[in-house]
């Protein structure tokens, strides 16, 4: 099984091309293996990756699409739609203070993925500190962004 999460800003503008890049690399990670997408529902990117992703399960049923969410209280952001979702997850924050419950959620996500998929174009915020953090743990990272950006 390969688990992949998405990570990106919440002012995400979407493209076509990103769609093709998304499908394709999970086309390449996944191979013959069972899937399982991680996404937190937050702004533009987590919508848009959604969208890859129902897309992806529409052609290859061999996969699981996840939300996962920062507090024992669900879904907190009225954008988010349950019923797109095979599981809702929440990892064991409560020890978390509040404040810093998306950012523990995020470092889950990264500890259990295989490969982040990302959009990140700017040194500042928590996509930012999220894909930092991914780097420090060795984790593969693909960004979508096609200009110079180096961490």
């Amino acid at each position: 099984m390969v688990v992949i999460t998405f990570f990106g800003h919440a002012d995400f503008v979407e493209k076509d091309i990103f769609r093709i890049q998304i499908i394709e690399n999970i086309r390449a990670l996944a191979g013959n293996e069972k899937v399982e997408f991680y996404l937190g529902g937050y702004g533009n990117f987590d919508l848009f990756a959604l969208k890859c992703c129902r897309d992806y399960k529409n052609q290859y049923k061999n996969c699981k699409i996840n939300l996962i969410v920062p507090y024992l209280t669900g879904l907190t952001n009225e954008k988010v739609n349950a019923d797109y979702y095979d599981e809702i997850i929440y990892p064991a924050l409560e020890d978390v203070y509040p404040r810093f419950a998306i950012c523990k959620r995020n470092e889950w996500m990264v500890d259990k993925a295989d490969v982040i998929i990302t959009y990140l174009n700017r040194h500042y915020g928590g996509t930012y500190s999220t894909i930092k953090y991914a780097y420090s743990h060795h984790k593969p990272v693909i960004n979508l962004y096609s200009g110079k950006y180096e961490l």
